[in-house]
């Protein structure tokens, strides 16, 4: 794993092998939002941050050497705007990037006004920009669409899409073949290293608790290395977390 750059501070608590955590500085606060940089021949970013967080994700990924044409992928775990916020405006940064997300949150990357108004009507509109920035959409044409069984290619290093619903109904968690490290997304909750609690993450709409327990028992059996908590960082304490 690279070491951390100025604009890319992690957690302690693991690492693994050619994936390293970016702190999106959500709010402008640390430990609290994590993307990821995947090494390999096509490099990927697992999650965004909100738009709020991208001069932050960019500093990162800069200083860990990846320049604006050498991003090949931005995957998405869901379109929650913590976590995929910053996708439309970061893809024009690194313009050659494929995105990919659930093909139920894909229309809503292309269009985001009915998720924008979602999130204003839950934080008010002045608290959510506050926090989450403006939303600006991506080119429809560099969204893929994925779903249970599908495979990311990364030019040899692959990357295996789980359909997880229960936090949201367009959930996927994403398994690293190469480390059998597993990108949560928000599957298993929030975790904050910084004091060690771990609290489910039930946000409205359409948060489903029988959904959540079914996905959290499935991560657990894949009986991964490492969890990839995009709140926040790599965390290797498999069964006591699940």
């Amino acid at each position: 794993m690279r070491e951390p750059t100025e604009g890319a501070p992690t957690a302690a608590h693991a690492s693994v092998p050619g994936i390293t955590p970016v702190d999106t500085r959500i709010g402008g606060r640390e430990l609290v939002t994590s993307a990821y940089l995947v090494d390999a021949a096509e490099p990927a970013l697992v999650e965004t941050g909100p738009g709020t967080s991208i001069d932050a994700v960019a500093a990162g990924l800069e200083g860990l050497g990846i320049a604006p044409g050498d991003l090949a992928h931005v995957i998405v775990t869901h379109i929650h705007l913590d976590h995929a916020g910053g996708v439309g405006a970061l893809s024009r940064r690194f313009p050659r990037a494929t995105i990919w997300v659930h093909d139920r949150g894909a229309p809503h990357l292309a269009e985001p006004d009915r998720l924008v108004a979602s999130v204003a009507r839950i934080f008010g509109r002045d608290r959510m920009l506050e926090l989450f920035g403006p939303v600006v959409p991506t080119e429809r044409e560099r969204i893929q669409a994925i779903g249970e069984g599908d495979v990311i290619d990364l030019g040899g290093r692959r990357i295996d899409v789980l359909y997880t619903p229960g936090h949201a109904s367009h959930h996927v968690a994403l398994a690293d073949r190469e480390s059998g490290a597993v990108f949560t997304g928000d599957a298993l909750g929030i975790h904050l290293p910084d004091v060690r609690v771990l609290r489910p993450a039930t946000p409205p709409p359409d948060v489903d608790v029988d959904a959540s327990i079914a996905s959290i028992d499935r991560i657990r059996a894949l009986a991964p290395s490492v969890l990839l908590f995009s709140h926040y960082g790599p965390v290797e304490e498999v069964e006591e977390l699940c």
